[in-house]
């Protein structure tokens, strides 16, 4: 049996979730929703947790949802794009609800879904070759698992848009001038810099300010994936959809 695609691992109060499929470029499978789930509520249940570092192997952050597994699924898009997207909303919000800080370490390609996921955590520091790529405008779709509300929480709805639909890539210094993440840091000093973040936060002597913020921000997160997958499945069923994911899925092959 395959290793699930999140390792969780513990050191202290500190938690760690790696994506660790890079063979599959991390991509979002009913396997990643479910060791995220999993992983999503150990961490609940934990008293003593403080701090949780989200990270990757190999060159892809995440690749998002796994276009060639739905472009086998054309004869029945739609609830299979329903029963991929209600799962991993409920394992990103339940993720999202730790009354402790998630920082996340992009490194690589975080593309669709994998963009969204990496736009979750709480404080985000990237290595200065990363990259975002949001895509699905190319694929004829909305956005899912919670990047619109990601995008107009911190630009606004007319810039969210703009961004969504103008940018095909975003560089990590201009994802750092929108606000998108935290630091961009060199390659050589990004891990020293994820460290030194973990070891300032757990020592503060509170983690109730996150619960505090985060009291309106899950309620609004919620609906705003509701939205996002009603928008999803509207556009899923297509065809314009249909050909955009049978055209990506052919050009993505191998």
């Amino acid at each position: 049996m395959r290793d699930q695609p999140i390792r969780l691992e513990r050191e202290g109060c500190v938690a760690t979730l790696t994506l660790c499929c890079p063979e599959l470029r991390n991509a979002v499978t009913r396997e990643w929703i479910d060791a995220l789930q999993t992983h999503a509520d150990t961490l609940h249940m934990d008293e003593s947790l403080r701090c949780v570092v989200v990270r990757s192997e190999g060159p892809m952050f995440c690749v998002g949802a796994d276009v060639k597994a739905m472009a086998s699924n054309l004869d029945n898009l739609p609830a299979y794009i329903q029963s991929l997207i209600q799962p991993a909303q409920a394992a990103l919000l339940r993720l999202a609800s730790l009354p402790v800080p998630i920082v996340g370490l992009l490194r690589g390609t975080a593309a669709g879904g994998g963009a969204s996921f990496a736009l979750a955590c709480d404080i985000l520091i990237a290595e200065r070759s990363a990259r975002m790529v949001f895509a699905y405008p190319q694929l004829g779709t909305t956005p899912d698992l919670g990047l619109s509300h990601a995008l107009i929480s911190r630009l606004g709805s007319i810039r969210a848009l703009q961004l969504l639909l103008l940018t095909d890539t975003i560089n990590m210094d201009d994802a750092e001038r929108l606000g998108l993440v935290q630091k961009v840091i060199d390659e050589a000093d990004v891990e020293d810099e994820v460290k030194a973040l973990v070891l300032r936060l757990i020592r503060l002597p509170s983690t109730a300010s996150k619960s505090l913020f985060m009291a309106g921000r899950i309620p609004e997160l919620s609906t705003w994936l509701d939205r996002e997958l009603n928008s999803f499945l509207v556009c899923s069923g297509t065809e314009e959809f249909r050909s955009r994911v049978k055209a990506f899925a052919k050009g993505h092959r191998g």
